[in-house]
């Protein structure tokens, strides 16, 4: 299959973005490298093969969580499948800029297997967009009871910078006189195949448009996959022997999953980069790096995984169908 120019260019771009941030944290912590790599040394495997265990259901529930939404629009796809859609993303995310060419290639297969329904890519966006809600709704309450004052401000600023973004998107999903704006532009449009495509995406999207029972189906459902990936985070860090507090993964998996966004080969170097900033506020610089770097080694595994499957499977190889979705 022939690479298009934008896809090489994005390729180096997000080379340059991971590799280059790496470089510079091994040349500013070179002395520090040594205490990370004992670190790592120590990893208690019992405990990292649970926290593995545990990202297992970070992925069933948003697998279930977009079924949900598939299936109130008849889009009848088992939750298997949807499952495995979930694991060619988390592969894809190895190879092109940020975790939104999974999302992207999650949408495309769903596409085809619908019979071209093209709702499918509002509802992987919904999809996403209820995921980083939880998460933010999730620091907002924590943010709450332990009480402003007792975290650091680095941590609280970005919270509320997350915030204020997260209530935007959700006045922009949920308010009807917004969704009425955006309709009528969009259908004052001529009409053509290519002006139709964003008021399609865009109405799927509304929450108006769905009944209470399956937004708080929605909800609960990524309350528990953001329980998990919170619960993955604080087990990789006990393998490692290393003593934070749970609050601080509660507010550092939402920006975590953010910086995920920006072109880079899945978040390698930010994330680094990232624990650096707000994990030092709690333990010493080897430390967050080791966590770190066993932070992006699980991410790497699980969409090691995810290219095992799409092999296996055949899914993209010349002459596959990709419409067997039963």
């Amino acid at each position: 299959m022939r690479v298009s120019t934008r896809t090489r260019y994005g390729g180096v771009l997000r080379a340059a973005v991971s590799f280059g941030l790496l470089g510079l944290v091994a040349f500013f912590f070179r002395e520090r490298l040594p205490a990370v790599a004992a670190c790592l040394r120590g990893i208690s495997l019992p405990l990292f093969l649970a926290s593995l265990g545990v990202f297992g259901g970070v992925i069933a529930c948003n697998a279930l969580r977009l079924t949900l939404f598939l299936h109130f629009h008849s889009i009848n796809l088992p939750f298997v499948r949807v499952l495995y859609f979930n694991m060619i993303a988390l592969f894809v995310n190895l190879f092109l800029p940020s975790t939104l060419a999974g999302d992207a290639a999650k949408a495309y297969y769903i596409h085809q297997c619908s019979g071209g329904r093209r709702e499918v890519f509002g509802l992987v966006i919904l999809d996403r967009f209820f995921g980083l809600t939880s998460l933010v709704a999730l620091s907002c309450t924590a943010l709450i009871f332990s009480g402003p004052g007792n975290l650091p401000v680095n941590i609280r600023l970005t919270i509320y910078i997350m915030i204020a973004m997260t209530a935007l998107a959700v006045l922009f999903l949920v308010h009807p006189g917004i969704a009425g704006l955006v309709d009528r532009f969009l259908s004052s449009l001529p009409p053509n195949r290519l002006t139709g495509l964003p008021r399609t995406i865009y109405s799927p999207m509304q929450l108006s448009r769905y009944n209470s029972r399956i937004v708080l189906k929605a909800l609960c459902l990524s309350l528990g996959a953001q329980f998990f990936y919170i619960l993955n985070y604080y087990l990789i860090s006990k393998s490692l022997g290393i003593e934070l507090p749970l609050t601080f993964f509660i507010f550092f998996v939402p920006i975590n999953i953010v910086l995920g966004l920006v072109p880079s080969i899945n978040g390698l170097g930010l994330r680094e980069v990232a624990y650096l900033f707000y994990a030092t506020e709690y333990i010493g610089s080897e430390e967050a790096l080791a966590l770190s770097l066993l932070s992006t080694f699980t991410l790497l595994l699980a969409g090691c995984l995810g290219g095992v499957v799409y092999f296996i499977s055949g899914t993209g190889k010349p002459g596959t169908n990709i419409g067997r979705c039963r």
